[in-house]
């Protein structure tokens, strides 16, 4: 995490980065500066880590850019921190740019804190550099060999981290630019939109907070998404029905409402449930898409079934919570159970998924004609 506290003008604010677009809109708002979005801010104090202190304090800085930077610090374990610490005194690095590209550049900067392990040493460089071995890699006496030959070659860097041995074969990745954010995923995502603009591009991981968006915008220096080529590809939903759903928004009412539509469907606990409803209503536009995820609750799914038999059993376990001797067993016809519950709620089997229908008192029109289940418009 990374703390600093902002100044504009006579306010100041502390902000704790990584944070959401909305939370770090909210803290401009704290300062007046809404009007300056995008525009650098002075930073008064590091609070944390204080090793950034010399690259941030007293300096102007663009707020996004940290935020990047801090969701890319967040995923390094603790050797990977010091490592980027030693590494970041090196090389001249004195831009919020030069700090990005440095965490896509580590396998450069070998750090060794313990010399008194050859065996470990060798074997850290080695995966530094590789990024991966087996672990009969890792034990190999070979590895000592490695590393006395790495702490004999003279080239250990001294720093306040440990020795650092630049490993020249590796180059210093400039992936950033500072225009454009590389593609990073900092969160889990349902899909992954790419804005495209020549050469340049901008990543949108639904669901996001809309104010992603206009900033993706002005990165890539566009007023617009219409000046942008825009193309989709699914992450997390492995789902063929989801997928259509979003493409078919995004094609037809495009980019801001299918993220309305991604929040939506992200308090859903059951997406598989959501698709299957969506197959059982035969939804074919946006509206439906949306009553159908908002009423989902309205539903019952019971996953994998295909007859009835089956139905009528889970349904004594599961909807109505019944209990029987398992000598009754042979006495209870749980197909005909089933067969009647599923015409008492308009049940129906979705290939692929299985049994969907209306919970009690309820009717699929109820939900798509939005009648007195309440909620938020979208």
């Amino acid at each position: 995490m990374i703390t600093l506290r902002i100044k504009y003008a006579d306010t100041t604010v502390n902000i704790q980065f990584p944070c959401t677009d909305n939370l770090l809109m909210a803290k401009l708002m704290e300062l007046h500066a809404t009007d300056h979005e995008g525009d650098p801010f002075f930073v008064e104090e590091v609070i944390e880590p204080r090793d950034l202190a010399p690259f941030f304090e007293t300096q102007f800085v663009d707020l996004d850019e940290v935020n990047y930077l801090a969701k890319r610090m967040e995923s390094f374990m603790d050797k990977e921190i010091n490592q980027f610490f030693a590494a970041s005194t090196l090389e001249g690095h004195s831009t919020v740019k030069d700090l990005i590209n440095l965490t896509f550049s580590l396998e450069r900067y070998t750090l060794i804190r313990d010399v008194t392990n050859l065996q470990k040493v060798g074997a850290s460089h080695m995966l530094n550099k590789r990024g991966g071995m087996s672990t009969e890699e890792y034990k190999s006496p070979k590895m000592a060999e490695i590393g006395k030959e790495l702490l004999g070659s003279g080239k250990g860097i001294p720093t306040d981290y440990g020795l650092v041995f630049i490993n020249e074969e590796n180059p210093f990745n400039e992936l950033y630019k500072g225009t454009t954010f590389p593609e990073y995923y900092y969160k889990n995502a349902y899909a992954t939109v790419y804005l495209e603009k020549g050469d340049e591009c901008e990543c949108i991981y639904l669901p996001e907070d809309e104010t992603a968006i206009p900033k993706a915008l002005r990165r890539l220096g566009c007023k617009s998404l219409d000046e942008c080529f825009i193309h989709l590809e699914m992450s997390e939903l492995d789902d063929s029905v989801i997928e259509g759903i979003f493409r078919s928004i995004l094609d037809g009412e495009g980019l801001y409402r299918l993220n309305r539509f991604a929040n939506r469907i992200e308090d859903c606990d059951d997406v598989r449930k959501l698709a299957a409803v969506m197959k059982y209503a035969e939804a074919e536009d946006s509206e439906s898409f949306f009553q159908l995820a908002r009423g989902i609750d309205h539903f019952i799914f019971i996953p994998d079934v295909t007859e009835s038999e089956a139905v009528g059993r889970l349904w004594i376990e599961r909807i109505d919570e019944l209990t029987y001797s398992p000598a009754l067993e042979d006495y209870i016809d749980f197909t005909t159970y089933g067969e009647d519950m599923i015409d008492a709620h308009e049940g129906r089997f979705i290939e692929s998924y299985g049994l969907v229908c209306m919970k009690e008192n309820m009717e699929l029109s109820d939900v798509l004609e939005n009648n007195g289940i309440g909620g938020m418009n979208l």
